[in-house]
């Protein structure tokens, strides 16, 4: 097995995150770049120092049910006492409040969700925020009919993105949901829609033979470990696993197999080569692969997407998507940091 697959084996087993204290960041300008860059919510704090309550409050988020549902945000800590915080607190017409003062704000980076003013032990603070990152996540409810709908626009945009494994989810949503009004024409004919997603999985599968045929050997395993992942538990990602498998059986593309990562979600026209195209301003390099070891042992695999004082914002890579986070790794607890040819 190569150096680079038993890196991806060592970041896949080793939930490094799991086991890290919560990351703060103490600026809301870099939180809001952050927040970009991992397409995740801000969760702020307003502190003072020396408060009792704050100190409680921080004692309450160690707690491991808390930590864990602060995880689905970029977490931004600002004290009270100093002057960005007042031009902060101005500019968002916060006066008057009880530290500590928290605020969950959409993606928007503007957007309240909601606020809470004074030390939350636990249960109440669930109570209070989950409730919030539900609404943001669910959006405004829907009658059940309005739901069908809903779930279909959603599948449409997603298939128009190339994103086919929320094309599929929404689908199973909105034929769940027609099955449970009673519509079962209406369920079959959003079948139908499925059953055609599948027809375009088995024809990117075609794709990629015609490209290992080609001599294009990356871009055919690039293109069939995507279908893996889109159609996972259909038809098209069973082929493509089992022509996977084939391909790895020959020495010929072993290491190809194991070491090219899955085309990005939505293909993004990669695979378009644009003949005689005009001189335009140079493209940028892209990032490069970086293998990080921490000094608790831990390997890590990725991009480091950003540098920020005595932290880096690291991607972690991995042909998973549930597997793939980005956070911010002080540099204090790298050990050793070195490119990945």
């Amino acid at each position: 097995m190569s150096p680079l697959a038993l890196t991806l084996i060592v970041t896949l087993t080793s939930p490094a995150w799991a086991q890290e204290e919560l990351e703060w960041i103490d600026d809301f300008t870099a939180s809001k770049k952050a927040s970009k860059l991992a397409d995740l919510p801000i969760f702020l704090m307003l502190t003072r120092t020396g408060d009792t309550n704050c100190k409680k409050q921080e004692i309450v988020f160690q707690e491991e049910k808390v930590t864990e549902f602060l995880n689905n945000f970029i977490l931004c800590r600002l004290n009270v006492g100093i002057q960005t915080t007042i031009k902060f607190m101005n500019r968002n017409r916060i006066s008057g409040v009880r530290v500590p003062y928290m605020i969950l704000f959409a993606k928007d980076q503007r957007t309240m969700m909601m606020t809470s003013s004074g030390l939350q032990r636990s249960d109440k603070f669930l109570e209070i925020f989950k409730a919030a990152l539900t609404e943001l996540e669910q959006g405004p409810q829907l009658s059940s009919v309005q739901m069908i709908t809903e779930y279909l626009k959603r599948s449409q945009k997603a298939a128009n993105e190339k994103r086919y494994k929320l094309a599929l989810e929404n689908i199973d949503k909105a034929i769940a949901q027609a099955y449970k009004l009673k519509l079962p024409k209406n369920a079959e004919k959003y079948q139908a829609r499925k059953n055609f997603l599948d027809q375009y999985g088995q024809v990117k599968l075609i794709d990629a033979k015609k490209l290992i045929k080609a001599g294009n050997t990356d871009d055919a395993i690039a293109t069939a470990k995507r279908i893996v992942l889109d159609f996972e538990g259909r038809i098209p990602a069973k082929q493509a696993k089992e022509w996977l498998d084939g391909l790895q059986k020959d020495k010929k593309y072993t290491s190809k197999v194991i070491n090219v990562m899955p085309l990005k979600e939505g293909y993004k026209k990669q695979l378009e080569k644009v003949k005689d195209e005009p001189k335009s301003k140079p493209k940028s390099k892209p990032k490069p692969l970086v293998q990080l070891t921490l000094k608790d042992g831990t390997t890590l695999l990725g991009n480091i997407v950003a540098r920020t004082g005595d932290k880096i914002f690291f991607k972690v890579h991995s042909d998973d998507p549930k597997q793939r986070k980005s956070k911010f790794i002080k540099t204090a607890d790298i050990a050793k940091e070195e490119k990945v040819e």
